[in-house]
């Protein structure tokens, strides 16, 4: 787990697959075409079970985040200093919000533009995310797309909270004694947390993307990959962010919106 192959070979393979549709969405048939179902039957529901039982599994080979792991460090395979402008993001743009937005954004284009049906669109779509987070790993610190904007990333860590497994301290008297947070602050052997967290103080996995930055960073040796019951985050006295919960509401009346709209009921609707 300590080795930089273990993500780059999968993370290669997904920008390879995402290529590919990009390809056939642009260029193949608008009536058959492999690129929408591939997407939006393929991936979508295959997705919702590699969240059930593997949490953020998704954003460690995620194309989108390699792109911009590729286009801020120009190597993958390697520990590198970023070309990021190293930007501070602003205050206001610090929340689950952008993510809220583009969900809602895509719920809109694929209910009002029919963008699930459309290979050209879909292409578009993945091409439109590539460049969101190549932009955000270049102009600013860490990984801020897949932290604050990405919808897929921010829904896939609110259902990590019930997955099976999670990325713990080991122990967790070393990290009491531990004064340089490596995990948190990056060294020669890996880059700081992507989206901030700490192994002293995390509580729960929803902000996890489980890039294992702290597995090769951690000098004591001190991370583990748990499993544990179902649903191990949702304690009593967990104090769950607004900016969450806001987009837990919005995920699933859109969701549950989204169903009512493909009954029968109402296609025959009439006010």
């Amino acid at each position: 787990a300590r080795s930089r192959w273990v993500q780059t070979i999968p993370q290669l393979a997904m920008v390879a697959v995402l290529a590919a549709l990009v390809v056939i969405g642009l260029t193949g048939s608008r009536v058959a075409n492999l690129t929408p179902t591939a997407v939006w039957t393929i991936w979508w529901a295959g997705l919702i079970f590699a969240v059930l039982f593997l949490g953020s599994a998704w954003c460690f080979a995620c194309p989108w985040d390699g792109l911009a792991s590729l286009a801020s460090r120009l190597r993958l395979a390697a520990r590198v200093e970023p070309i990021s402008l190293g930007l501070r993001l602003p205050r206001w743009l610090a929340s689950l919000w952008p993510a809220i937005v583009l969900f809602a954004l895509l719920t809109w284009l694929e209910l009002g533009w029919g963008v699930a049906t459309d290979p050209r669109a879909t292409a578009y779509m993945g091409l439109g995310m590539a460049a969101l987070a190549v932009t955000g790993a270049l102009l600013f610190d860490g990984k801020k797309f897949c932290q604050y904007a990405c919808p897929v990333g921010r829904i896939c860590g609110i259902y990590s909270t019930f997955a099976p497994v999670e990325i713990r301290a080991r122990n967790k008297s070393v990290c009491a004694r531990c004064t340089t947070e490596d995990c948190l602050n990056g060294n020669e052997r890996g880059y700081a947390c992507p989206t901030g967290i700490s192994l002293k103080v995390i509580k729960d996995s929803a902000d996890c993307t489980m890039c294992g930055e702290c597995i090769r960073s951690c000098d004591k040796r001190n991370v583990a990959l748990n499993l544990r019951p179902f649903a191990a985050d949702l304690r009593p006295d967990a104090k769950p962010r607004l900016d969450q919960a806001w987009l837990a509401v919005i995920l699933l009346s859109l969701t549950l919106f989204h169903g009512l709209s493909m009954t029968s009921a109402w296609e025959s609707f009439e006010p």
